[in-house]
């Protein structure tokens, strides 16, 4: 299905003096969910302006985390209408990008076959009445607060390098304090050390290998005691890597812990 909406999204394209004649209010929304919602609601408004009426055959997203509609299947000529969409935050963070397409056709009337037999539409239509639909593009920016921010999410290693300490930085942006109860290492052999800055607020995590003698990929798991359940388990990574990053790459390495420790 995917395929198929974008081979009509660009047939739709072609047809730009036929999509200006849905009217949005606006096409792209910026959306700032606060840190306890678990769903974001949002809706377009437009005005049909085209002299034949339209059928909506299709609402659809770039995620699954999505659920779009609109408010009926047909508009004629000065129908007001709204899409709305539900974003299902769960554990997202940061800025996201949501698309959603509505793909529609002009109605027309059933049209006899006259007795020869047609193969069916792509989704069962009947083949006298199928139109590939043209498509609306409709774009939103969602910014979800990163209660537990984590610098940086990973921490590299070079192989055969010294297996000194990195210190990563985690961060509580929260309006109640948010402590940090534990810090797992999915390796044994990876040593982890956690002190607190200032408690329910900020802290610092020092990882130490036990060898950098070959390549291997680990993970951190931090549990805190925050409210809301998508925030009670947060995950950091590092790695002992065959080459140093390339020099236009940012930097993997953070400052030092006393350099954290005294807000820098």
């Amino acid at each position: 299905m995917k395929r198929f909406l974008l081979f009509v999204l660009a047939l739709g394209w072609a047809n730009g003096p036929v999509l200006a004649e849905l009217v949005f209010d606006k096409e792209h929304l910026v959306l700032k969910p606060t840190v306890d919602q678990e769903v974001i609601s949002a809706t377009y408004t437009f005005t049909y302006k085209g002299e034949k009426p339209i059928v909506v055959t299709e609402v659809d997203a770039n995620c699954g985390c999505i659920n779009a509609k609109s408010d009926k299947e047909r508009y004629e000529k000065g129908d007001e209408g709204k899409l709305t969409f539900d974003f299902e935050l769960g554990h997202r963070e940061g800025k996201q990008e949501a698309r959603v397409w509505m793909g529609y056709h002009e109605e027309k009337p059933k049209v006899k076959s006259r007795g020869i037999a047609l193969p069916p539409g792509p989704s069962g239509e009947d083949p006298s009445t199928f139109q590939a639909p043209l498509l609306k593009q409709l774009t939103a920016e969602i910014q979800i607060p990163i209660v537990v921010n984590i610098e940086p999410k990973m921490t590299t290693w070079v192989v055969d390098s010294k297996p000194e300490p990195k210190a990563v930085k985690v961060t509580m942006n929260h309006l109640n304090p948010v402590k940090l109860l534990e810090v797992k290492s999915s390796r044994d052999d990876v040593k982890i050390e956690t002190k607190a800055v200032k408690e329910g607020e900020s802290y610092i995590i020092t990882i130490t290998p036990g060898s950098t003698k070959k390549k291997q990929m680990g993970m951190l798991t931090l549990v805190t005691d925050c409210a809301l359940e998508r925030h009670q388990k947060k995950l950091a990574f590092y790695s002992i890597a065959a080459e140093t990053p390339a020099d236009d790459a940012p930097s993997l390495v953070p400052p030092p812990a006393a350099a954290l420790e005294n807000g820098n």
